[in-house]
């Protein structure tokens, strides 16, 4: 683990004192807001870890490589939280997944399991670290220490992004509301919940004037390598490739989720809530304290 860490310092560099303190402040704050609608556990061990050094974000963090499947720690949540949850679709490595969950319903699950679901800027994160891993320009680890091959890596990225059957969907922790009365958007995330379980606090940016805000067919490699914005939308200028991005509506209603199948690949900032099927499932991440 130490010798890790330093792998990663010596190429990103070390955080410098002051930065240190504060993403420890972060970090502690961010553990007791993640245990406080806590209901059971999951086991995060083969999680991937994306260390703060590279991912530039205030924190660590580790995120799953699968969709959420069903499991005691999900049973005893669904119990919990009033809901049907059970596995209704496999992934390309045919592993089994929760779908025809809504996204708020995904986004308390997730909090109730002492975790959340993956956000804009995560994601992006993540399948980076997933394709500079892929291509063996860097190690790769998971929380227990254990180096992930290079094969495995590039499964977890065609399993998001490549264009095959089946298809697979899962939701992002990313909603889009009107800055007022005027045409900007704002970006809320990292979503709390109170007891009741309703929406207790969130955070939020207004989307910068440099992310791409129309569709577009993207470079993928563009976009997750070097075109992005630090929020996680692809930026204004982004080549042109096979990729589709669909940019979030004006009508406070719009969420963010992912999608592949035989016909397309997309990062999608359109979606409605409601939305659900059984192929689109959920993706949990972890901030370390």
């Amino acid at each position: 683990m130490i010798k890790r860490k330093n792998f990663y310092e010596t190429i990103f560099g070390k955080p410098e004192p002051a930065e240190q303190e504060q993403n420890e402040v972060i970090r502690k704050a961010v553990s007791n807001l993640n245990n406080a609608s806590q209901i059971s556990d999951i086991n995060d061990q083969d999680w991937i870890v994306v260390p703060q050094s590279f991912s530039r974000l205030n924190y660590q963090f580790s995120f799953s490589p699968a969709r959420l499947s069903y499991c005691p720690g999900v049973e005893e949540v669904s119990e919990g939280l009033g809901l049907q949850l059970e596995n209704t679709s496999k992934d390309s490595l045919d592993r089994e997944f929760i779908g025809n969950i809504k996204w708020f319903n995904a986004l308390r699950t997730a909090r109730a399991l002492g975790s959340q679901v993956i956000g804009l800027s995560e994601i992006r994160t993540a399948s980076e670290l997933l394709y500079r891993g892929m291509k063996s320009e860097i190690p790769v680890y998971d929380n227990s220490g254990k180096q992930i091959n290079t094969k495995f890596l590039e499964q977890i990225f065609n399993d998001i992004y490549k264009v095959q059957a089946p298809w697979r969907a899962e939701w992002i922790d990313a909603d889009f509301k009107k800055i007022g009365n005027s045409d900007n958007l704002e970006l809320r995330y990292n979503h709390l919940f109170d007891a009741s379980g309703e929406i207790s606090g969130y955070d939020s940016k207004p989307i910068g004037s440099d992310a791409l805000t129309e569709n577009k067919q993207i470079s993928l490699a563009d976009y997750l390598l070097s075109s992005y914005t630090p929020q996680g939308f692809p930026k204004l200028g982004t080549p042109k490739g096979n990729y589709h991005y669909f940019a979030p509506l004006l009508d406070n209603k719009s969420v963010a989720g992912l999608g592949a199948d035989s016909d397309r690949a997309d990062l999608g900032c359109f979606r409605y809530p409601d939305d659900g099927g059984s192929n689109l499932g959920v993706r949990l991440t972890r901030r370390s304290e």
